[in-house]
């Protein structure tokens, strides 16, 4: 009779072993692995639909700035920390030889929402920008890479 109780015991402190120590893991990692899936098809597909909200708005640009502003290749990017679209181009004023640099602006769009978040002008005739290049472009490189 001991020896029954004892093998018992034994079976069912083996069961709930196995249970907590080899099978919740297994099955915590599947689902870590089934959600980090998910998120990449998402986060792929928000990545397309930025592409083209990014071309719409720039298409609406050479519109809107045609004969006014010369605009660069633009930069899409969809920003997981922020979950929006970002949208730059730079917009060249062209140059007059008697400016001592060339005019232009930039500016980093949420195109979700329509707003600016980072802007830099310089002005062609004086070389003044509206904020130092470096921070300009330390901010830049944060946002189009989170």
């Amino acid at each position: 009779m001991k020896i029954i109780l004892s093998l018992s015991i034994f079976i069912v402190a083996l069961s709930f072993g196995y249970y907590f120590i080899i099978y919740l893991p297994q099955k915590d990692i599947q689902q870590q692995a089934i959600h980090q899936q998910q998120d990449q098809a998402q986060n792929f597909t928000k990545q397309k639909e930025c592409l083209a909200l990014g071309e719409k708005q720039y298409n609406q640009d050479k519109i809107d700035d045609a004969g006014i502003w010369t605009l660069e290749a633009p930069s899409y990017h969809y920003n997981k920390k922020l979950n929006t679209c970002l949208y730059s181009v730079q917009k060249g004023a062209g140059f007059d030889k008697s400016w001592k640099c060339a005019g232009y602006s930039i500016d980093v769009i949420d195109l979700l929402s329509n707003s600016v978040l980072l802007t830099i002008t310089q002005n062609g005739p004086t070389c003044q920008t509206t904020m130092n290049r470096d921070a300009f472009d330390k901010r830049y490189n944060q946002l189009f890479s989170e």
